[in-house]
């Protein structure tokens, strides 16, 4: 069932504004490609606002927008995405956002939000470099990672989610952390699904053959 809300426009027109991205109403162009997720046939949501966000500051805007005007938040990365339709809600999808930068001397990665591991092990390959991916390469990585990340490379490196090194996130208040050991150990910690898995290891090994 669709869940009908009405925006007023000028406020729309403002945040607009603040952001490097897009913002989408039901009615304009490309919205209904950006209220889509990977199974539109049996997942068919209509959000009141879709944000297609550029960076972080982006999200940051959306999410303060939707506490401004009482919406529910949804937020759709690479890969499945959210588990519940997202009707009548402020609707955050990262396919605009899918950077993978690697640093083949560190061996990690630093991924943006809507980055599936396709383009992980794509970036990674070149430098003899493999992600602690899921099964499927069409997965998304920050929704595998937060979910545990069980797959191929599991039983001999750890699970994925143990890899994270730092995490950008923005909070429910529209604050930006940066999340790491050092600034917010806790937080990493519950991000890395609580403690569950003992061993944490790098983001991407060395190939072997």
């Amino acid at each position: 069932m669709t869940t009908e809300k009405t925006i007023d426009p000028q406020h729309v027109v403002t945040l607009r504004a603040r952001l490097q991205g897009s913002v989408l109403l039901p009615g304009d162009e490309g919205y209904e490609r950006a209220r889509q997720t990977w199974d539109a046939k049996t997942f068919d949501q209509h959000p009141a606002v879709v944000v297609l966000p550029a960076r972080a500051s982006d999200v940051q805007a959306a999410v303060t927008f939707a506490r401004e005007h009482n919406l529910p938040i949804a937020m759709q990365g690479g890969g499945h995405g959210h588990p519940h339709p997202a009707d009548g809600a402020l609707l955050v999808n990262f396919a605009n956002m899918t950077d993978v930068q690697i640093e083949p001397e560190t061996a990690t990665a630093r991924v943006e939000p809507g980055a599936t591991w396709k383009e992980v092990i794509q970036a990674a390959s070149p430098y003899g470099l493999a992600p602690l991916n899921g099964f499927a390469a069409s997965v998304g990585v920050v929704g595998y990672l937060l979910g545990g990340g069980c797959g191929w490379l599991t039983r001999q490196y750890g699970a994925g989610a143990g890899s994270m090194r730092s995490v950008e996130l923005v909070t429910a208040d529209g604050d930006l952390l940066q999340v790491n050991e050092q600034t917010h150990p806790d937080l990493l910690w519950g991000l890395r699904v609580g403690g569950k898995h003992i061993e944490f290891h790098e983001a991407l090994r060395k190939q072997t053959k």
